[in-house]
């Protein structure tokens, strides 16, 4: 298997994220490609057919001349502006090899074919900036080349690789529509030369980093260096076995967020030379290759305990008993005035986890929450000075190959809204269905799927099909249940939105796996959602005004600029979740266990 993916571009890395899930993002390394420039070769040229350098004002499209590229579109914009600009001096000049001509589109397209070294680097040096309006490109030297001349870039924003470069080097403009490119030369054509310099030497200083052979080099001899590392993950290293700690919870079960916190947490022990195995009240039959049932014989009363608190249990007996070691992780319990109307009998069982707290605090010394919301309500308990360890969300979880029929038919042209959770009324999906149904005069074709898993006989289910119903959507509304991870999968790569009513989340591990995926998250600002999504995402604070709610989701979809903002933040928010951002702090509660190796 590989053991990096080289990357001309960030851009190329996004794609092939998209392609083939965040799984290989920790093998991701761009590392550029080398441009070299031609100096001052171009200070004799003053002359390129009818373009005087000095004299003439005019923007450079510079490239292969092809429909493919773009090309023909960019002309014929460029013929619009004039039409709706006549006294406007501003030239657009074509210059690069290719059939045909676009001379005779409008009298101020320069089209200039293949130009010599010497010329191009003249163009480069004296036009006002460089519009790159292809689509395809997964690295572009003539940007590069633009930047080290200082001059500002304006790109398609449908290429990846080209508009990524120009929003995080800030060195320039994106544009999709044919208004937005007759904008951009209106824009130019009156900006002040100072503000174009200011972008170009912005695009300049991301050139330095990007497109100069040493720094190129320099990436590619730190990849080699990589590869001698051991594959055991980032922070972990291999130790001799020394003393046990287990963990202990209430239940055990496929894809359950804490199941899978616990099992990483297993695994970086067993790593760090610790004997640990997971033990739980309730085991999920399909996981008994990852956890025992619990019994006082197999966990005595003197063993170095992690003990996941997120439910009441049968276990309050044992835990009074403990006299080892010992560290409570709390996962937050959903108030059980959301369910008591429904499910009557996990509102008792939520009340008595609550109940349970209070006298936790006396018996763990240790403790830690998965987020500051949870810490705080630990101390609010009389817990003494709690840790916050996030969960980890490893994107390797997702290599895994996607089912083909399901990709194939989530991938029909339609917009896919989705929300991951159970199907119970904390998780408010009556709210994303009425706001959805708004939704929907945006984008007809939109459709909604609750990835989760649900009881038909439950009344919050019944409830959400008859709401479901009366706005018409059945068909447009989809139960997923619980699916296993090749189908979540599926689910992330295609969605277009993640979308959230929430008002009830401890932590909230599918917000982190849509970041990942490359999928902007709108969600209601409620409990510990703030916190998860840091700077990523987009907030909303009130539930009052639905229509606007529903028209911010159809702007996040649709509006490309929002969009790529909000998916950089995120990128940069999910790395936070990484086994090396969140096993350091489970070293230290090691530390205060007094077990650490």
């Amino acid at each position: 298997m590989a053991k990096g993916i080289l990357y001309n571009s960030a851009g190329e890395a996004r794609l092939a994220r998209t392609l083939y899930g965040p799984g290989i993002q920790d093998k991701e390394v761009v590392v550029g490609v080398g441009v070299e420039t031609a100096g001052t070769m171009q200070e004799n040229v003053h002359q390129i057919g009818p373009l005087a350098m000095d004299e003439d004002r005019f923007i450079l499209c510079l490239g292969r001349r092809d429909v493919h590229k773009n090309t023909l579109f960019l002309a014929e914009t460029f013929a619009a502006y004039k039409e709706k600009y006549p006294d406007s001096s501003l030239q657009l000049a074509l210059a690069g090899p290719g059939d045909g001509t676009f001379g005779d589109i409008h009298p101020d397209v320069v089209d200039l074919g293949l130009v010599s070294e010497e010329e191009k680097e003249a163009l480069l040096a004296h036009c006002l900036a460089l519009f790159h309006p292809s689509e395809n490109e997964s690295y572009s030297r003539v940007i590069m080349e633009a930047w080290f001349h200082e001059r500002p870039v304006a790109v398609h924003r449908n290429c990846l690789a080209t508009a990524m470069a120009v929003q995080t080097a800030g060195g320039g403009w994106l544009a999709g529509e044919q208004s937005e490119w007759i904008d951009l030369f209106a824009q130019i054509d009156i900006l002040a030369e100072e503000k174009m310099h200011i972008l170009g030497m912005m695009g300049k200083e991301y050139a330095r980093q990007y497109a100069v052979w040493d720094r190129v080099i320099d990436r590619y001899e730190q990849v080699l260096d990589l590869t001698n590392k051991t594959d055991d993950g980032p922070g972990v290293v291999q130790k001799e076995k020394g003393r046990a700690v287990h963990q202990l919870l209430p239940g055990f079960a496929f894809g359950d967020a804490i199941s899978n916190q616990a099992m990483l947490i297993r695994d970086y022990l067993r790593a760090q030379g610790y004997e640990s195995i997971i033990y739980t009240e309730a085991l999920d039959p399909s996981m008994t290759h990852e956890a025992e049932l619990f019994s006082r014989e197999k966990l005595p009363v003197d063993t170095a305990v992690i003990y996941h608190h997120s439910i009441g249990s049968g276990l309050m007996d044992y835990l009074d008993s403990l006299r080892g070691p010992r560290c409570l992780i709390y996962h937050n319990i959903t108030p059980p005035s959301f369910v008591v109307d429904h499910d009557p009998a996990l509102a008792d069982q939520l009340q008595q986890g609550l109940d349970m707290l209070p006298r936790l605090a006396e018996i763990f010394p240790v403790s830690a929450g998965v987020s500051g919301f949870n810490a705080e309500e630990l101390k609010h308990h009389g817990f003494a000075d709690p840790e916050i360890m996030p969960i980890c969300v490893d994107p390797a979880k997702w290599n895994i190959p996607a089912p083909v029929n399901r990709m194939f038919e989530l991938q029909d042209g339609r917009t896919n809204i989705l929300f991951v959770g159970r199907i119970v009324s904390n998780k408010c999906q009556h709210d994303l269905i009425e706001a959805f149904s708004l939704y929907r005069r945006f984008d007809p074709g939109a459709r909604l799927f609750l990835v989760g898993g649900y009881d038909d006989k439950d009344p919050y289910y019944k409830r959400l099909v008859d709401l479901i119903t009366d706005h018409g959507l059945t068909g447009d509304v989809f139960f997923a249940g619980k699916v296993d991870d090749a189908h979540l999968h599926a689910y992330f790569r295609t969605a277009h939105l993640y979308w959230s009513m929430s008002e009830h989340e401890g932590f909230g591990v599918p917000f982190i796996e849509a970041m990942w995926f490359d999928i902007p998250v709108l969600a209601y600002k409620s409990s510990a959602i703030p916190e998860t999504l840091a700077r990523g995402g987009i907030l909303f604070d009130s539930k009052g005004t639905l229509e606007e709610i529903a028209a911010l989701a159809h702007l996040l979809v649709r509006n490309h600029s929002l969009r790529g903002k909000v998916l950089a933040a995120q990128e940069e928010r999910c790395n936070d979740f990484l086994a090396n951002q969140v096993f350091p702090v489970l070293d230290r509660l090691l530390v205060k266990m007094n077990v650490a190796v």
